[in-house]
């Protein structure tokens, strides 16, 4: 691995982290939204609840997860691309965490995030499949991204 790709590899990662890991108050902003849209049903206290028993998933699996995500991408797009993807301009920026939302949810990761979920010490509280879709509805409403 050359240096550049080592730049290239920190700034993917920095700039990724950044926005799926934004503080409590946005963690716990994000669950409310996914839990009321999930379950209408259930009340807003309930819910408040809830989202205050979940644990942040630990830092040790997101950087996992984008270095699986910088792996794939120096795989398979050309380094040009990758430089301009890590250029830190808004845009691109914005880009590059669409690309990693997007890698989470491909058939690769849908089975690899259940599998790491289950190695984590509160696996045992939580069904890691349904989990797993959380966590990929969690990145996409912390970066900012719908859909």
């Amino acid at each position: 691995m050359g240096e550049n790709e080592i730049q290239l590899r920190a700034v993917m990662h920095l700039a990724i982290m950044r926005h799926v890991t934004q503080g409590e108050e946005r963690r716990q902003e994000a669950l409310k939204e996914y839990f009321g849209v999930m379950l209408p049903d259930v009340s807003t206290s309930v819910i408040d609840e809830v989202c205050q028993n979940i644990p942040p998933l630990l830092p040790k699996l997101y950087g996992k997860w984008i270095e699986m995500f910088a792996d794939r991408l120096f795989e398979t797009v050309p380094l040009n691309q990758i430089e301009v993807l890590c250029d830190r301009t808004s845009d691109n920026t914005a880009a590059l965490v669409l690309s990693f939302i997007m890698f989470l949810e491909s058939e690769r990761m849908e089975k690899q995030i259940p599998e790491d979920l289950k190695s984590c010490d509160f696996a045992e509280h939580v069904n890691a499949e349904e989990a797993a879709g959380v966590v990929i509805s969690l990145c996409r409403r912390l970066a900012g991204v719908d859909g």
